[in-house]
């Protein structure tokens, strides 16, 4: 079966979720019971063949992840000039979520360290803390980032949805 990488993406992310719900239903129903409601019995379903459809959906799962990870190493696009493999974009991607955490992190511990002036109760001088970081030259590289992250997920999604699989 030939599909884009965007709709494999979407199947296995369906299958995730049908096997989520799959194992609380196995999970509600792993002790046996058997409730009497009047004349009728009704019993729990059948927690192996529901562990049966968890089985036959993880080797579909398996099949679409392989797929999509053979794809991604095969699939060249060009990003600033440069070939790039997919995986290697999804890296890029990573990297830079990586910074964009570190450095707003960063801005965020310096903004409330030199925020307030202390006074040493037994000192009558008093302690300014300043930033020896430019917060607003480290806003402007985390907009950079941003934009070259967008820059790269729009290539990303483009590939994803031209470049056909088999599974």
């Amino acid at each position: 079966m030939s599909v884009s990488i965007g709709k494999a993406l979407l199947e296995r992310s369906a299958i995730n979720a049908k096997i989520a719900d799959l194992v609380t239903r196995i999970t509600n129903n792993a002790i046996t019971e058997k409730t009497v409601t009047g004349e009728t019995e009704q019993t729990v379903e059948n927690s192996e063949e529901l562990l049966n459809q968890v089985n036959i959906l993880d080797d579909r799962h398996v099949l679409i992840t392989h797929a999509i990870i053979n794809a991604n190493y095969e699939t060249k696009v060009k990003y600033e000039n440069i070939e790039y493999k997919l995986v290697e974009i999804i890296d890029l991607i990573e990297v830079n979520k990586r910074r964009m955490k570190r450095i707003k992190d960063l801005i965020a511990t310096v903004e409330t360290s030199t925020i307030t002036t202390r006074r040493n109760r037994y000192d009558t001088t008093d302690k300014k803390y300043i930033s020896t970081l430019d917060i607003a030259e480290l806003r402007k590289t985390n907009e950079k980032l941003a934009q070259k992250n967008n820059a790269l997920q729009v290539i990303l999604q483009e590939a994803n949805w031209a470049t056909q699989i088999n599974y």
